[in-house]
């Protein structure tokens, strides 16, 4: 099962070249025994990630969620969550600072649909935010300050996490009503 990991850490890193190709340099100098070592390759991808994704991945990654059961299957939550909060926050910030700077207007029914959501944090909350100040922000053409948002959130990104989160229980973990045979097959 270690090779969940070793593909997932694969799969990502591929992605990051995309967006950091100066990784490629520190992939060129490193010795081949370190290349061909999945936990060197995944501590690279970790730091290259804002340390509150890191630490999730670095969760994900380790050696006790390799099977594929419900505590991994709660990390990929945790660690999509994490994500999904740090894009919001990150459009919450430029939305304020564009509102600050009067450089756009928000309408009362953004205001109180916003209002409702950033109360009750989740991964579908984060998810309607994310879309709703994407929409707003084309519609008044408002360039992002990471270019990357316009370039990546478009509709097959919303249609890739556009998923119904478990409830979550009192301890703050995900509750799944599946069990460990439908997880393995889904691995």
């Amino acid at each position: 099962m270690a090779a969940i990991n070793e593909t997932l850490v694969q799969l990502v890193l591929k992605e990051m070249l995309n967006y950091k190709p100066s990784l490629q340099k520190v992939l060129s100098t490193g010795e081949e025994e370190e290349l061909s070592d999945p936990r060197y390759v995944g501590q690279l991808v970790i730091r290259n990630f804002p340390s509150l994704i890191g630490v999730e991945l670095r969760r994900l990654f380790s050696v006790s969620l390799r099977q594929p059961d419900k505590l991994r299957l709660e990390q990929i939550f945790f660690s999509i969550e994490r994500c999904l909060q740090f894009i919001c926050f990150t459009m919450v910030s430029q939305l304020w600072n564009e509102v600050k700077h009067n450089r756009i207007n928000i309408a009362g029914n953004f205001r109180n649909e916003f209002g409702k959501m950033i109360i009750n944090l989740s991964i579908d909350n984060y998810i309607r935010i994310i879309r709703s100040i994407r929409i707003l922000f084309a519609e008044n053409s408002i360039t992002w300050f990471i270019p990357e948002i316009m370039d990546n959130l478009d509709n097959a990104f919303f249609e890739s996490v556009d998923l119904k989160a478990p409830p979550i229980d009192d301890s703050g973990h995900y509750k799944f009503d599946v069990s460990a045979t439908e997880i393995e097959g889904n691995f």
